[in-house]
């Protein structure tokens, strides 16, 4: 009867940690897409920076 109560706990732990392990796994994929849309993001600014400077550069 020990040995279930054993085998009980153990999958519980186990299941806790995946969970965890699924949880970090989640976390960092978050991470790399925000970083990702930040990235394109200072691309955009740049881009229309370069827009804004040629359009000035041509008006005068």
């Amino acid at each position: 009867m020990k040995c279930l109560g054993e085998t009980r706990r153990l999958s519980e732990v186990s299941k806790r940690r995946s969970t965890k392990e699924r949880w970090q796994q989640q976390k960092e994929k978050q991470h790399v897409l925000s970083s990702s849309i930040e990235a394109v993001r200072i691309t955009n600014v740049r881009m229309d920076f370069q827009s804004v400077l040629e359009s000035f550069r041509a008006r005068r």
